[in-house]
């Protein structure tokens, strides 16, 4: 019959997940077949489908989801609720831009619904719901979740990276490795090979991670692009363990022979550091300023500029400290996660010549950048302590109370009780 053709054709397009060509045929069905059995069939796959289109229609797919969780909050029957329905519903939210909602419902399915392919999808939504709010933690503990129940989720470069970024080498390896073996194109799974070497070298285990890297040149050959970064992460193992005359050695190797890549500058400031641990630091900012000199557009530059700030710091030179904080506070884009540590510092070099003001607007930047940071309080303290030695004492005031209260002073406030001090 035309009904049967229309749902085998329109199954067959689900099943591929062409939302676009399914639809369609699942909104005929219900409306020209609506006394069939299959139109009931098609209406609980129309929202389904409305969430995966491009052009799906999300409201009514979160209208529909919410009347059948009304439909089974209402039933006199226990346990009557399609836990599926949570699982849509947070989808549709999802896609629909609204986050909080989209994480609420997710977390409900999870709360009943722990295994199977739905579970690792929920998992996997909540860790890029984490890593948008930039929380990396929770979203890797939330990929590792996904990764264990295995299904559709089981492995994605998105998760293996993110536990190798939150260190997590052990899981972050285990999936390096089923990636390589589940791909089928050579440079993809060279890749991943290689990121199970550095994920093992990383963990320490240098014997383990020596066996690999030989088979990997059997494989690829020894004049493989991933020479330069093994050199490296096993000089940066022999750092680890404070066996600085094995590491200078092998970073020596690196800045030498693959100065042309990412790594030699890297080897180069390794070599430096070295030398500042050693407490030999002439020769140390020597060597930091040639690298800044040889190589300006290597990403290592925001840690070198830390280290020479550090080292003025250190010798109470807060002047020279801060010109070189401010070059790393210049270019936020480019600091990455040595960002915080530069404007922690640099608030306590202005303190350090009583430049207050300067050292109160840094540690104010410093809440907007991390609202959630562990030392939040104490910048908070010193607000209020910078905001006292400045005169602005109405200020300090509403600065401890919020402090006490865990209330943000809005921009508006700081403005107006610095008006009435002057």
């Amino acid at each position: 019959s035309t009904v049967q053709a229309l749902w085998h054709l329109s199954d067959l397009h689900w099943r591929r997940k062409d939302a676009a060509a399914c639809l369609p045929l699942l909104k005929r069905i219900t409306q020209d077949f609506f006394y069939t059995s299959f139109a009931d069939r098609a209406s609980m796959l129309i929202p389904e489908m409305d969430i995966a289109g491009k052009g799906g229609d999300f409201s009514e797919a979160i209208a529909h989801y919410t009347d059948r969780l009304r439909e089974a909050d209402s039933s006199v029957l226990p346990d009557s609720t399609d836990d599926g329905v949570l699982f849509y519903l947070a989808s549709a939210y999802d896609k629909k831009g609204d986050r909080q909602k989209a994480a609420k419902y997710y977390s409900q399915y999870l709360h009943t619904n722990r295994t199977g392919d739905l579970a690792g999808r929920a998992f996997y939504a909540l860790g890029i719901l984490a890593r948008l709010q930039g929380r990396a933690q929770a979203a890797s503990s939330y990929f590792k979740e996904a990764a264990a129940i295995g299904g559709a989720a089981s492995a994605s470069r998105d998760i293996a990276d993110l536990l190798y970024q939150t260190e997590q080498y052990s899981e972050a390896a285990k999936q390096y490795a089923q990636l390589a073996q589940s791909s089928d194109s050579a440079g993809a799974k060279q890749l991943y090979q290689s990121k199970v070497i550095l994920a093992t070298l990383r963990m320490n285990d240098v014997p383990e991670a020596s066996k690999l890297i030989e088979a990997f040149e059997k494989s690829y050959g020894k004049d493989h692009p991933n020479r330069a970064e093994f050199e490296y992460e096993r000089g940066l193992y022999y750092y680890r363990k404070e066996d600085y005359a094995t590491a200078r050695k092998f970073f020596k190797k690196v800045g030498d022979d693959y100065e042309d890549t990412r790594f030699g500058p890297w080897g180069r400031y390794y070599v430096a550091k070295i030398l500042e641990v050693t407490n030999k630091l002439d020769e140390a900012a020597k060597s930091y300023e040639n690298i800044l000199t040889k190589y300006p557009a290597s990403d290592v530059t925001p840690r070198i500029l830390l280290s020479l700030g550090n080292m003025h710091f250190n010798a109470e030179r807060f002047e020279d400290a801060i010109r070189y904080y401010q070059r790393i506070t210049a270019s936020p884009e480019k600091a990455g996660d040595i960002l915080p540590y530069a404007l922690n510092n640099l608030i306590e070099a202005y303190e350090s010549t009583k430049l207050y003001d300067a050292s109160l607007k840094t540690a104010r930047d410093f809440i907007e950048r991390y609202p959630n940071d562990e030392s939040l309080i104490d910048k908070k303290i010193k607000i209020g302590t910078l905001s006292t030695k400045l005169g602005y004492y109405d200020q300090a005031i509403l600065q401890s109370f919020a402090t006490i209260s865990g209330r943000r002073i809005t921009i508006k406030e700081t403005t107006n009780r610095r008006s009435s001090n002057s």
